[in-house]
């Protein structure tokens, strides 16, 4: 079911330079504002065939639902200004796409990636003008040509159906395994015979001014001594 308004997507990149790893440039901007923008740089990752869109339904740090559309582009001459290369002679590579929180993005559309395609490049030119001194940038929403399903829980979506019925059948099973075990041992301590205690065992040490016969303790018979 799609959702009653518009669904709308921000741009985001994620990019290396000629001597920078790979770092965030574009973000939205209430991520940007909030400083919870890392999930986009542990989930999107480069692709070898340019321009393949990725869709990953992600939670950030705070605790937002955001799904994310992606893909990668290799840059050219014309992209970079000049060499597309780092300067280990590496080709350069942009990780691009947008970003909603209106729900899960099923169909995306080549006219939304296109959008955020531009943006990255204006935004990666500038990086590699400056890229010590370049920081995350936040970026405004954008109406989705993309096919929109409503907002998915994805803690909910996280633990498949039946998951609690199963673990509380498991947690009953044990312990009525434990309660059973517990019984059995408890039956077999219970019928184990018990040794009558040794006479000697009850011969008291004779005090140091006290001779054994004085100190009223029984001594050993003769039979029971070693």
């Amino acid at each position: 079911m799609a959702t009653a308004t518009a669904p709308v997507g921000w741009p985001f990149l994620v990019a290396a330079g000629r001597r920078r790893d790979y770092t965030i440039l574009l973000a939205p901007d209430f991520l940007v504002a909030e400083l919870d923008h890392g999930v986009l740089e542990r989930v999107a990752q480069p692709d070898g065939e340019d321009g393949r869109p990725t869709t990953v339904d992600t939670r950030t740090d705070g605790g937002r639902p955001l799904s994310l559309v992606y893909a990668t582009h290799r840059l050219t001459d014309a992209d970079a200004d000049g060499d597309s290369r780092d300067e280990h002679g590496r080709p350069l590579r942009l990780i691009y796409g947008y970003a909603t929180r209106d729900g899960r993005v099923v169909e995306p559309a080549a006219a939304d990636l296109g959008r955020a395609r531009e943006e990255a490049l204006r935004a990666y030119r500038s990086f590699l003008a400056d890229e010590e001194g370049a920081s995350v940038a936040g970026t405004g929403p954008f109406r989705l040509a993309s096919r929109v399903e409503a907002p998915v829980d994805l803690r909910a979506a996280a633990v498949p159906a039946g998951t609690g019925r199963r673990v509380g059948l498991l947690a009953t099973l044990v312990a009525a395994v434990v309660l059973v075990l517990f019984a059995v041992g408890a039956t077999l301590l219970s019928g184990r015979p018990q040794q009558p205690p040794s006479p000697c065992a009850s011969v008291a040490s004779p005090a140091p001014d006290r001779s054994p016969a004085a100190s009223g303790s029984p001594s050993c018979p003769a039979s029971a001594r070693p």
